[in-house]
C-alpha cells in the first residue's frame, strides 16, 4: 500500500496544468470532452476508492448506506442527474472527518457519528462535500496543485489517522482554497434550506468539532483545522440572518439516523480501543449510553477502558498528554500519573466487568475479561472461575483454546502475570 500510496501523491504533485475546468453539469453530458488531466484525476480517484475497498476501509452497511442515499435524494431533489453521479461511502475511521473525490465519492468517516445529533447535521456535512464535488473543488485542487488532500486522506488512513500528513497540506492551502470551503459551506445551507433541513445545522457541526478532546490540536478534520474556520462561521451567521428572520425550529431525531449514530459510535468506541485511545473511547461512549438498548454492554465498554488503562499506562499517558499539550513527548512524570493509578483502575474494571457478566442481557465477554483481570492481579483462583464460567456459558467459544491455556497459567502459577493486550 505504501508504494501505491506514494505513487499517487508523487502524479499529484506533479500535475501542474492551470487549464480551466468545466462545470459539473456540462461534464455529465453525453457529448462532453473531458481534458487529458480531468481523465487522469479521475482515474486516480477511482484507483484510491478501488484500494480502500481491497483493504476493507469501506463498510457495507445497509442502514448507513441508506441514510446517505435519502439525504442525498433530499439535498438534490431537482438535480437528479448530479444525484445520480454522486456516491456516499462509509469509511472505517475512527477520525471526525469527511472527503470528496473528484469522481464524485464521497466519503463519511464513522467517527463523525459520535459528534452528531441529528440527520440535519449529517446534511449539512455532506451538503458541503457535495458543494465541493459540484463546484469540481477536489477536480481543481488536483490539476491546480492547490493542495494533496486526496493524497493526505488516504496516507492519513493508512497511517491510523493521526494526521500527520496533513501539515504539508494545511501549510500549502492557498485564499483561494479558503474561499472554496466557505462556497461549499454557503451552498449547503442553500441546499439544507431547499430541503427541509434546518439550516443552523451547518454552524452546529463547527461547535460539536470542539467537543473532542484535543479537536484544537488535531489537523485531520476538515472542520477542525482550517485557519478560516471562525470566518467560515461568521459567513454562515451572516447568510442565516439575511435569509431567516427567526431560527429554525429544533429538529427531529429520526430514528434511521439515530440507529446508525448508535452502531457506528459503537464501532467508533472499539476502534478506539484499538487503539488505545481510552479519553476518545470513554468519551464518544458517554455521547450514546443513553442510546444502547442493552446498559451491559455499557459496563462492558467501561471495563474495557479502565483495564486497557491499567494494562497500558504509557498509551493512556501519551493520550492524555497529547490531549492537553498537543505533544506526545511526555515525561515520566506523567507517567507516574497512570502507573500511580493503575491499581484503582484495575478495581473500577472489575467493578464494570461484573456489572456487565451478571446485568441483562449477559455480556459473556466480560467473564472472561474478568479471568484475565484477576490473573492480571494473581487471584488465580477467582480468575479460574471466571474462565470456566465463561466457557460453560460459550461452549463453542471460537477462543476456547486461548481460553484453557490461560486456566493452565493460572493452576501452574503464583506469581502476577501480565495478559498481553
Amino acid at each position: 500500500m505504501c508504494g501505491v500510496l506514494a505513487s499517487i501523491i508523487m502524479l499529484l504533485c506533479g500535475c501542474t496544468s492551470t487549464k480551466s475546468v468545466a462545470p459539473l453539469n456540462v461534464a455529465l453530458e453525453e457529448d462532453y470532452i473531458p481534458l487529458q488531466e480531468e481523465v487522469w484525476a479521475i482515474a486516480q480517484a477511482d484507483s484510491l476508492h478501488e484500494t480502500l475497498l481491497s483493504k476493507g476501509m469501506v463498510v457495507k452497511d445497509e442502514q448507513a448506506d441508506a441514510l446517505f442515499l435519502t439525504v442525498k435524494h433530499r439535498l438534490l431533489k431537482d438535480q437528479p442527474q448530479i444525484a445520480e453521479h454522486i456516491r456516499i461511502y462509509l469509511l472505517r475511521s475512527p477520525d471526525a472527518n469527511a472527503a470528496a473525490l473528484p469522481n464524485g465519492i464521497i466519503y463519511i468517516h464513522a467517527g463523525l457519528f459520535p459528534i452528531l445529533d441529528n440527520e440535519d447535521q449529517l446534511a449539512a456535512i455532506i451538503g458541503h462535500e457535495i458543494a465541493h464535488v459540484v463546484d469540481r473543488h477536489s477536480l481543481r485542487a488536483v490539476i491546480n496543485q492547490k493542495n494533496t488532500f486526496i493524497g493526505a486522506h488516504v496516507a492519513d488512513l493508512m497511517t491510523g489517522g493521526l494526521g500527520l500528513v496533513y501539515f504539508p497540506a494545511l501549510a500549502s492551502l492557498s485564499s483561494f482554497s479558503r474561499e472554496q470551503e466557505e462556497e461549499a459551506d454557503m451552498q449547503a445551507v442553500i441546499w439544507l434550506q431547499a430541503a427541509g433541513y434546518q439550516p443552523e445545522a451547518a454552524i452546529e457541526v463547527f461547535r460539536n468539532f470542539t467537543t473532542i478532546p484535543g479537536a484544537q490540536h488535531n489537523q485531520a478534520s476538515i472542520y477542525s483545522s482550517h485557519p478560516s474556520q471562525q470566518q467560515r462561521i461568521a459567513s454562515l451567521e451572516q447568510q442565516l440572518s439575511v435569509k431567516e428572520a427567526t431560527p429554525s425550529p429544533s429538529p427531529d431525531l429520526s430514528p434511521e439516523f439515530l440507529a446508525v449514530r448508535v452502531t457506528q459510535t459503537e464501532a467508533v468506541v472499539e476502534m478506539h480501543l484499538r487503539d488505545h485511545r481510552y479519553i476518545l473511547a470513554e468519551t464518544d461512549l458517554d455521547r450514546i449510553a443513553g442510546n444502547l438498548p442493552q446498559q451491559s454492554r455499557v459496563e462492558y465498554y467501561r471495563g474495557e477502558i479502565d483495564f486497557g488503562r491499567a494494562r497500558n499506562p504509557g498509551d493512556a499517558t501519551r493520550e492524555a498528554y497529547w490531549i492537553q499539550s498537543g505533544k506526545t513527548n511526555f515525561s515520566s512524570a506523567n507517567y507516574a500519573l497512570f502507573e500511580n493509578q493503575k491499581d484503582q483502575n484495575l478495581q473500577q474494571a472489575v467493578l464494570h466487568f461484573n456489572l456487565a457478566a451478571n446485568g441483562e442481557p449477559q455480556q459473556v465477554n466480560a467473564m472472561k475479561r474478568l479471568g484475565e483481570v484477576y490473573l492480571y492481579q494473581g487471584d488465580n483462583q477467582e480468575a479460574v472461575n471466571w474462565l470456566r464460567r465463561y466457557l460453560n456459558t460459550a461452549p463453542d467459544a471460537g477462543d476456547a483454546r486461548y481460553v484453557n491455556s490461560l486456566i493452565k497459567k493460572a493452576q501452574n502459577t503464583n506469581t502476577r502475570k501480565e495478559i498481553e493486550s
